[in-house]
């Protein structure tokens, strides 16, 4: 496997790690505002208690993102991936209330995932100098 596709691999299971582990069990008021209206038991539950499975499928939508410049026909599409996690995190900003809002615990992942692009963009151009 080239370095590039196995750095996209392990960001997508870092990806799914960080879903998993970090977001889904951070506290419901994380992401609304439900400690100023009222400060219930339901704002300590974890996000993912909250929302249950649709949660989980969101979640989903990163890591595959992650994934897909891992698959050798598709490798030239990091940059859009890339772009597209950071652009998706950032545009979830004013989604409090929402369980979109935790897209904006992704911003990280977007930011790593243009570092990677950028190092398989510089892998990919050194191997075609190498070849010549």
């Amino acid at each position: 496997m080239a370095w590039p596709r196995m750095v996209w691999s392990v960001l997508a299971a870092a990806t799914a790690v960080w879903g998993g582990v970090f977001v889904a069990a951070e506290p419901l008021y994380q992401i609304s505002s439900c400690e100023v209206v009222n400060m219930d038991a339901a704002c300590g539950r974890s996000v993912f208690a909250h929302y249950g499975a649709g949660l989980g499928v969101l979640l989903a939508v990163p890591v595959v993102l992650c994934a897909t410049p891992a698959i050798p026909a598709l490798r030239g599409c990091s940059w859009l991936v890339a772009a597209m996690i950071l652009l998706v995190s950032l545009l979830a900003l004013p989604a409090t209330d929402s369980m979109f809002g935790v897209l904006v615990y992704y911003v990280p992942v977007g930011v790593a995932a243009l570092v990677v692009a950028g190092f398989q963009g510089w892998y990919e151009r050194r191997q075609g100098m190498n070849r010549s």
